[in-house]
């Protein structure tokens, strides 16, 4: 807003998330979001810095990624916390979902999960997916 100096915004005040969350209190314009192009634009730049093996560059750029997404995502009315956390809990119970599978393959003679290559486990990632594909996300 008109007359907030770097500081004094609420933004300055939280963590990382939140603080990106804290946009929503900005005022938006909607013919200025990033959207699709500017996010793979950025995606690129992070690209280019990590074949440079430039990591602090890669880190600013990445930075850069995410803040586009959350922007995109205010612009889109999605909630990014939400949007994370619900990504989150997605993660978990796929990855228990497979190890659990695994474990029960090993038990039968197959292998333990140290022992299988990333083709595998993504063989196992594939499966906890669809199974749980159809479970809501909530």
């Amino acid at each position: 807003p008109a007359g907030v100096r770097v500081g004094d915004h609420p933004i300055d005040q939280r963590p990382v998330p939140l603080a990106l969350a804290a946009l929503d209190e900005l005022p938006v314009r909607v013919d200025a979001h990033p959207g699709h192009p500017e996010i793979l634009r950025r995606l690129d730049h992070v690209r280019r810095a990590e074949v440079d093996v430039d990591a602090d560059r890669a880190t600013d750029e990445f930075g850069d990624v995410l803040f586009a997404l959350v922007n995109y995502a205010r612009f889109k009315g999605i909630n990014p916390d939400e949007a994370l956390e619900r990504t989150n809990r997605r993660f978990q119970a796929r990855f228990q979902h497979m190890e659990a599978a695994i474990q029960a393959d090993a038990t039968e003679g197959g292998k333990s999960m140290a022992e299988m290559s990333l083709k595998e486990l993504d063989a196992y990632w594939d499966q906890a997916k669809s199974a749980l594909s159809s479970a809501p996300s909530k």
